[in-house]
């Protein structure tokens, strides 16, 4: 545990010194160059240093945020965004993520997209809670070499005011070598062999009330999608997901200390591939758990999440050190099972996490969070925007 909080006191510091400079003396030249990045519409925002999860191991990675408007005059609309972020990993990884969010028509249009791909040495327990928490980790036990990417882009329109409906696209594919005995014997993966292609069509009902997407301060995110893989758009397997998502944020005593929770469940049917299987373990939930130990048809997570921002002595002092500082923390916990029902209390995966923010343009931050599960799992992550 120690070299993970080291790992996360030296992000802590190289951050803080970046955005600490600004003395006294300096404070007309920073209100000077503000006053000319808001006449601009596309801004730029960028984050870099190390991390270390529990399936990359030591990586450094680096953030690019891009925000824009689609229409200037109209300061209502959410600015929107475009994130990416790759990383290399000192064990031959390399981890290349984009992801944006588009508001169109006076938020009556959205397009959003997500895009991962991953060339990496991985490694596979199995299906289910006990051999992936019995089986030891090792490079003859459960290591193989995983190419994956995943492009899905989703289009939705408001119906009536908050309430939306639209379409998604999921194509993916999952590409493993090197592949060790345990693995090789495992029946999903025997199943469906080393190389699986899928592609799903889905449609989607979403009720939306936050004030902003990427940092909500209130507001309700109730999301339920049903996607359905099929040979007729392509897929090598036949299944269906059901993925539902609330979330709820509320304003505590004063503004910017923030109290946020979801609840979040996804429920599989069909033939899935083992790759594609519910799991945790992923920056935006469980944050400490190596991300596809625990993998299942049907997975449930709960996160309860306290944000705290610190307001300036004065609102007004754009320069106020402090207001662009805060800290995290959360508990949740998470079950994987073959159906919902199948779940008892003694498989539960418990989390717990802190963490540090730092906003780089309004309402959109760069986090540090160190997270802890289980038989000692523990990472520790830097991304932009919330992990919900």
């Amino acid at each position: 545990m120690i070299r993970y909080l080291l790992i996360f006191v030296f992000l802590l510091a190289t951050v803080s010194q970046a955005a600490a400079q600004e003395p006294d003396n300096k404070t007309l030249k920073k209100a000077r160059r503000d006053s000319i990045r808001q006449t601009r519409n596309f801004r730029f925002s960028g984050m870099g240093g190390p991390a270390y999860t529990p399936e990359l191991k030591l990586i450094v990675g680096a953030n690019l945020l891009v925000t824009f408007s689609t229409n200037i005059p109209d300061t209502s609309l959410q600015r929107s965004s475009n994130i990416t972020y790759l990383a290399v990993g000192i064990e031959g990884a390399v981890i290349l993520m984009n992801k944006g969010n588009v508001f169109l028509k006076n938020d009556r249009f959205r397009i959003m997209h997500t895009f991962w791909y991953k060339n990496m040495p991985d490694n596979y327990f199995g299906v289910g809670y006990e051999p992936n928490l019995y089986i030891p980790k090792g490079p003859n036990t459960t290591a193989y070499h995983r190419n994956w990417f995943q492009f899905m882009p989703e289009f939705l329109f408001e119906a009536v005011k908050g309430l939306f409906a639209g379409i998604l696209i999921d194509i993916n594919q999952t590409l493993s070598t090197e592949v060790q005995p345990i693995m090789q014997g495992e029946p999903y993966y025997y199943r469906y062999g080393p190389n699986n292609f899928n592609a799903g069509f889905g449609v989607i009902g979403q009720y939306d009330t936050r004030d902003n997407v990427s940092n909500a301060y209130k507001g309700v995110f109730f999301k339920v999608a049903a996607i359905d893989y099929s040979s007729v758009f392509g897929s090598e397997n036949n299944y269906q997901i059901i993925d539902m998502d609330y979330r709820q944020y509320k304003q505590l005593w004063r503004p910017r200390h923030i109290l946020a929770w979801t609840l979040r469940s996804r429920i599989g049917m069909g033939n899935i591939p083992y790759a594609e299987l519910s799991m945790v373990g992923s920056p935006y939930d469980l944050r400490g758990y190596l991300w596809g130990r625990f993998r299942d048809r049907t997975m449930v997570l709960g996160i309860l999440e306290y944000r705290h921002m610190f307001n300036p002595v004065n609102p007004k002092r754009k320069e106020n050190f402090w207001s662009r500082h805060g800290i995290a923390m959360w508990a949740g916990a998470g079950f994987l099972g073959h159906n919902i029902n199948d779940w008892n209390l003694p498989q539960i995966l418990p989390n717990a996490g802190l963490g540090y923010r730092l906003e780089l343009q309004p309402r959109f931050n760069v986090r540090i969070d160190v997270g802890f599960g289980i038989d000692g799992s523990t990472g520790v992550y830097v991304q932009l925007t919330e992990a919900f």
